[in-house]
């Protein structure tokens, strides 16, 4: 059983889940669709442009930017 409720997800994340690696990374700062949310658990999206923001796609600073410059792809982790 999949730990994301794709039923109450906007239709574009359904969407963007099949064609970008790590895009259920969105559903993590999402308490109300994570089923099993955890704090610790988000990532950070990044832009090639350089900017990043929390999990949630929707942030202020890259509205201004075309489309074809933003990215949803989960920053990899660090190894320590």
């Amino acid at each position: 059983m999949s730990l994301y409720d794709w039923n109450n997800a906007p239709e574009w994340a359904n969407y963007a889940a099949r064609d970008f690696n790590g895009f259920a990374h969105w559903f993590e700062n999402k308490p109300e669709l994570y089923k099993e949310h955890e704090a610790d658990q988000c990532g950070e999206w990044y832009a090639p442009n350089g900017k990043s923001a929390p999990c949630d796609p929707f942030w202020d600073d890259l509205a201004d930017c075309p489309p074809f410059e933003q990215s949803f792809e989960a920053r990899p982790e660090v190894i320590h």
